[in-house]
């Protein structure tokens, strides 16, 4: 008796996303902005930094993530975003990869926003901007990568005290808001 080859049915999201390069982690998540919690748990665990110190790049993960969703077809049912953290030796990447621009809309660059003060959701590439060494993006009509480099700390050393009084401060109220509406 002969066997039928079937093609296995893709794994549920979230998922790893393997990769050839030791140095790369990568994980795609669902249109479902209750994942972000889940992200940046990853975010953390994978970065291998005490929590303190990942506290930046989970932050940044958090906001690359909302923005994929809120931004493009990523945050429609079916869609998908992919994080992938990459260590680098004095550094650590995190890229978030959407789906393109949202139907009907028209393709745009992401851009650093002016009305970061009376922003109702994030603060989105204003602070990825604050809190990343450098940022950057890549893509088409048919997605893009927006990725941020954070500085890898020394041993015991937590980044967020290096970080400017008013970002400090926006930060914090962000997250108390976030935690607010939880």
């Amino acid at each position: 008796m002969s066997r039928i080859e079937m093609p296995l049915p893709p794994l549920p999201l979230p998922r790893f996303v393997r990769s050839d390069q030791p140095n790369v982690l990568a994980v795609e998540y669902g249109a479902d902005s209750r994942l972000a919690a889940q992200a940046r748990r990853w975010v953390w665990t994978a970065s291998r930094l005490h929590r303190l110190q990942a506290e930046p790049l989970v932050w940044i993960a958090n906001e690359l993530f909302a923005n994929s969703l809120r931004h493009t077809r990523s945050g429609l049912l079916g869609g998908k975003t992919r994080l992938t953290l990459t260590h680098l030796p004095n550094r650590l990447r995190i890229a978030a990869t959407d789906e393109g621009p949202l139907p009907d809309s028209v393709p745009g660059e992401p851009y650093l926003s002016a009305e970061t003060e009376a922003a109702p959701l994030g603060l989105g590439l204003t602070l990825v901007s604050a809190l990343a060494t450098a940022w950057g993006w890549h893509g088409d009509q048919h997605g893009h990568t927006v990725w941020a480099e954070v500085a890898r700390p020394k041993p015991g050393k937590p980044i967020i005290h290096f970080m400017p009084a008013v970002t400090r401060h926006a930060v914090t109220a962000r997250l108390e808001a976030v935690a607010g509406e939880c």
